[in-house]
């Protein structure tokens, strides 16, 4: 993701669809890099997302799923 520039207005949704992705090869696979990974591409697109942006209510829910699921695993 370091092509797209921080200040890209799509680059937090694509951040997001990372993140769901890699989840769900973790609940696959059961990779904890995959996961570790899923958290942090969730959390940078919500650091990326201004407060009170219509998107935050979508990247939240992905960053809390990805942190229970490596909650249950370890």
């Amino acid at each position: 993701m370091d092509l797209i520039q921080d200040g890209h207005p799509d680059k937090p949704a694509y951040l997001s669809n990372l993140g769901s992705s890699l989840g769900t090869r973790f609940d696959r696979l059961g990779n904890l890099t995959d996961i570790e990974n899923a958290i942090l591409s969730n959390q940078k697109a919500v650091d990326l997302t201004p407060d009170g942006h219509p998107d935050m209510p979508r990247y939240l829910p992905n960053l809390g799923n990805s942190l229970s699921k490596r909650l249950e695993r370890l």
